[in-house]
């Protein structure tokens, strides 16, 4: 099982990568006294920037260690100051969308959580983005997409606003929390995933709720994720969400199985430490130790965002692994099962136990001093055995 010394090993090769790009690639060239990130941190050659990846790269840098006072303050003054620095760049339409849109302001107030006072002032920044949030929200409990959208509440935007006001100590969100626990529920309980995007977006508020310990039956909502036709750890997925604006589709990237983990370390030892659930972190270190961490589905190179989402899991799965051995017994015992189940030990056991059973038959038959109450604890024993034996992962 991983631990906080590979965890440590992983989080230094992220800030690396992302450190490496906004220092030394296209995107933040000819900014003045800025850095920006843009959508990937592998690619040097590219001119793109914007929030997301500006915000991943400040929530990383910014909880890494303190060095990086600088670059975080220059990252900082690329957003604040957005509208001047790319006024030449034909995106204006893009910048002023980018201004309502709840899931990249919810991203730049949760990194922007990660910033102390004395690298940059970011207060007046931060009352600015959630202001924007609470003027927008339906009913004192959910955003959809876009701060002006007349459209139904959603529980994905909704959470990440959470995500960037709870992060920033506004605590007046209890109806918030409650419409997203009865949405989860909802969802979950009553077995109502029927997509795999709404699939994606339950994953992300139960872990905005997991973050800040509300509880909406995690464990047993989790059991039934893990159950659904939509669940697999066999191999690296995420979901791509798109959601329309104004006559335009806009897209995020959900990588769902890293929020699992996430909530699952806190949550239910059990499910965290699964054969299946080992496997996955197992080739997530081996991506970031080689060549980076990607989806191959979506491209061969390295996001910046989903790196920022894989470094949150880290430092999740980091803080709850100290608080709990359970993590080491539930590892043991999902091995013994694991082990028991191979196909091929079964049906040896399977021929063992029938063997052992005509052997006992045998004796009884043969041994005139025996009465058929004799059978009876054996019989037990094989008949448990075999119960043992049917048991499924």
């Amino acid at each position: 099982m991983i631990n906080n010394i590979e965890i440590a090993s992983l989080k230094r090769k992220i800030a690396d990568l992302i450190i490496d790009q906004i220092k030394t690639g296209e995107q933040s060239n000819g900014l003045k006294d800025a850095y920006a990130c843009g959508q990937f941190i592998n690619e040097k050659n590219l001119k793109q920037r914007g929030i997301h990846g500006t915000a991943a790269a400040i929530r990383v840098l910014a909880s890494y260690n303190g060095t990086y006072n600088d670059e975080i303050r220059r990252l900082v003054n690329y957003l604040q100051h957005r509208n001047e620095f790319d006024k030449d760049i034909k995106i204006e339409n893009y910048i002023e969308k980018d201004k309502k849109n709840i899931i990249k302001i919810g991203e730049i107030l949760y990194a922007l959580s990660f910033v102390k006072q004395g690298c940059a002032d970011t207060r007046e920044y931060i009352k600015e983005l959630s202001g924007l949030l609470k003027s927008s929200i339906k009913n004192t409990e959910s955003w959809n997409f876009f701060t002006d959208s007349n459209e139904p509440s959603d529980i994905l935007p909704t959470a990440f606003a959470y995500l960037g006001l709870r992060s920033n100590n506004f605590d007046d969100l209890e109806p918030v929390e409650k419409y997203l626990a009865k949405t989860i529920s909802d969802l979950c309980q009553k077995d109502r995933i029927d997509n795999p995007s709404t699939f994606a977006k339950v994953h992300v508020a139960m872990y905005v709720l997991s973050k800040f310990d509300i509880d909406c039956k995690q464990s047993s909502n989790l059991k039934r994720l893990s159950k659904s036709q939509f669940f697999t750890f066999n191999y690296s997925v995420e979901q791509n969400i798109e959601y329309p604006y104004d006559y335009e589709h806009f897209y995020v990237r959900i990588p769902w199985q890293l929020y699992f983990l996430s909530v699952a370390s806190k949550n239910s030892p059990k499910l965290f430490t699964k054969k299946n659930s080992r496997r996955r972190i197992t080739d997530i270190c081996e991506m970031v130790n080689n060549l980076g961490f990607k989806y191959t589905q979506s491209g061969k190179e390295l996001s910046s965002r989903t790196n920022a989402i894989l470094f949150d899991t880290l430092d999740f799965i980091e803080k709850h692994l100290k608080k709990s051995t359970l993590y080491y017994f539930y590892s043991i015992i999902n091995d013994i099962i694991w082990f028991f189940n191979r196909k091929w030990l079964k049906i040896l056991l399977l021929v063992i136990i029938i063997l052992c059973m005509f052997f006992s038959i045998f004796k009884w038959v043969n041994n005139p001093n025996t009465e058929n109450s004799d059978l009876a604890p054996e019989f037990i024993g094989y008949f448990v055995s075999l119960m043992i034996l049917s048991l499924k992962r």
